[in-house]
This record gives C-alpha cells, sequence and structure tokens, in this order.
C-alpha cells in the first residue's frame, strides 16, 4: 500500500470507495484508534485529531482520517484540488 510515513507503520485493509474518482479508502486495523500525539508530532502542519477528524492538505494531495462508525477509523487520500488563489482568499 501507498501510505505516508508513520501511517505505513499502522495496519490497514484497503478498499475502493468511487470507482468515478478513483478514491481507495483505508480502514485502520491496528492500533485501534490513530495515535494522535504521533500525528501531530509528525505532521505539525495538519489539523484535528481532538475531534475525530484529522486532514492535511498539501500542494499535491489531500489527506483525511475519520471515524466512519463508533471505532472504525478510515484514512482516505486524493489528489489536491486546484482552486483559484482569489476564490480561496474570499472564504478566509
Amino acid at each position: 500500500m501507498d501510505l505516508p510515513d508513520l501511517l505505513d507503520d499502522w495496519s490497514w485493509n484497503q478498499q475502493s470507495i468511487s470507482s468515478l474518482d478513483n478514491i481507495v479508502a483505508f480502514y485502520l486495523e491496528e492500533p485501534s484508534t490513530p495515535d494522535w500525539d504521533s500525528l501531530k508530532s509528525y505532521y505539525p502542519a495538519c489539523a484535528g485529531g481532538e475531534d475525530r477528524r484529522w486532514i492535511c492538505k498539501g500542494d499535491e494531495y489531500d489527506w483525511t482520517i475519520f471515524e466512519v462508525e463508533r471505532g472504525q477509523w478510515v484514512f482516505v487520500k486524493k489528489e489536491a484540488l486546484s482552486v483559484p488563489r482569489f476564490l480561496v482568499a474570499e472564504f478566509i
């Protein structure tokens, strides 16, 4: 599996969730809950972890970890959307 550093140390079950967008989800098996402290240390520019959601945006990717059901965590990665800067500035 092609996972980011740190996340590749955990055990995941890979499943496609959208054939149209070619999006793949990774369901966390071990540990049973994401190690939020390690994520914050390894990826300090990313946000979340306290509210059952973790988001990391880069120039070429969007990563998200979220709880889909009680105790079931999913990691989704996809290519970043390219949004013109003038649109982003209007919402800030």
